[in-house]
């Protein structure tokens, strides 16, 4: 059973509520102006685009209703559902049909739920599954592990035990045991987001983004599905097992875990990457299936991911994805499996850090830091996972607006 309850960030000086809320505020306002151009830039996908602000947009309503033109949202709307159309054939819970779709999903159950609204979405996520030999991606971003999270919101629906079926066979086709009895799923030689592009060499990614993680915290919600359970338990148990043996001595390295696997170093705190995000992951599983060697092994990452602050953790910007507001939410999470005060300090700490960047620098504090023409340069980005539209999701969590949508971001089931 998912846990609820948690503590929260706060606002430990007074000015600090009104700077939020003055974020918050210029957040909105730039996104309503630049609604058409971050159309033709980002999309209308929920992790990159449009759906993503819509999300932002939803949220904020609850506390600052004033903040968040109803005409405006509606006209949002209406932008996406002209696009849905052409995210026929691209189903990346990132950027396509299964990211808007999941948005649909938050919104009904917000209401009054219609479980037939998207089905026609299900008929063809099931018909992409159904291939006889997956080619595909296994990750969150573009691949199976976001298709599962659209999944599981779809439970009740008529196709929904046959689109988890689906996907777990997939997942079961593609993975690998060990003569240990563990299992892992390998990065495809042809992946996008392979590490190693010019070895065919066995390669297992550790990030929540786009490896190992990702599969398993996208697996816990499927137990849900009784006659799926005990096969998702199976996979589960081996896999975490396997994931606990990769960890690196965090005294040398500066880290519990690496990027991949046979490839020691230092890596990012962050979402994408890093120890707490793989912590918050064993806590969930551990607290799922009951198995308390998996709950310690979170809580003695978890602690020492709480210790890293600015200079060690390779924290650049501000975004969900490897920024301070990325951090400020997984510490607040893992809070809800392990109440310990360094956990909510370090929650508190990157909450902090975050409100300083936009008190020193107003919006462009909160722009992201890319790679281009092989330097950092700090560009806007309205997205959810890496811009705006997230770091004022993350705001609101110190206004204490519910966050029953981070099962979009692997980090609960919803």
């Amino acid at each position: 059973m998912e846990i609820k309850e948690g503590g929260s960030v706060q606002f430990n000086q007074p000015h600090q509520s009104s700077l939020a809320r003055q974020a918050l505020n210029d957040i909105a306002a730039l996104l309503v102006k630049d609604a058409k151009q971050s159309l033709e830039q980002q999309g209308v996908g929920l992790l990159t685009g449009l759906a993503g602000q819509q999300l932002f947009f939803w949220q904020l309503h609850k506390q600052f209703p004033e903040l968040a033109c109803q005409h405006e949202f509606s006209a949002r709307m209406t932008l996406i559902e002209e696009q849905i159309p052409f995210l026929h054939s691209q189903f990346a819970f990132g950027y396509g049909l299964t990211g808007v779709a999941w948005l649909y999903e938050f919104f009904l159950h917000e209401g009054n739920y219609q479980a037939e609204f998207n089905h026609n979405t299900d008929v063809l996520l099931l018909q992409h599954l159904q291939q006889n030999d997956w080619t595909g991606e296994l990750e969150f971003i573009r691949g199976l592990s976001g298709f599962a999270v659209y999944i599981a919101r779809r439970q009740t629906a008529e196709l929904g035990l046959p689109l988890a079926q689906a996907l777990l066979t997939l997942l079961e086709q593609q993975w690998h045991q060990f003569a240990d009895g563990t299992g892992a799923w390998e990065v495809a030689t042809n992946s996008f987001f392979r590490f190693n592009q010019a070895t065919d060499d066995p390669e297992c990614n550790l990030g929540l983004a786009h490896g190992v993680p990702s599969i398993i915290a996208s697996l816990l919600p499927l137990l849900a599905h009784q006659q799926l359970h005990s096969q998702i338990q199976t996979l589960l148990q081996a896999s975490c097992q396997w994931l606990i043996q990769q960890q690196q001595t965090s005294e040398k390295f500066g880290s519990c875990f690496a990027y991949i696997t046979e490839q020691p170093c230092q890596s990012r705190l962050g979402w994408c990457y890093g120890d707490a995000t793989i912590a918050l992951t064993l806590l969930r599983v551990g607290n799922a299936i009951n198995r308390d060697d998996f709950t310690a092994a979170g809580k003695n990452i978890a602690l020492k991911a709480a210790q890293r602050r600015l200079k060690s953790s390779q924290v650049q910007d501000a975004g969900i994805c490897h920024g301070s507001a990325g951090l400020a939410l997984i510490f607040q999470v893992i809070t809800r499996y392990y109440t310990e005060s360094t956990l909510s300090q370090a929650a508190q700490y990157w909450f902090e850090h975050t409100l300083a960047l936009y008190q020193t620098s107003g919006l462009d504090g909160f722009n992201a830091v890319r790679e281009q023409d092989n330097s950092n340069c700090r560009l806007q980005d309205h997205g959810l996972l890496g811009g705006y539209a997230g770091i004022g999701l993350v705001l609101l969590m110190a206004f204490n607006v519910e966050t029953n949508w981070l099962d979009a971001l692997l980090l609960t089931n919803n």
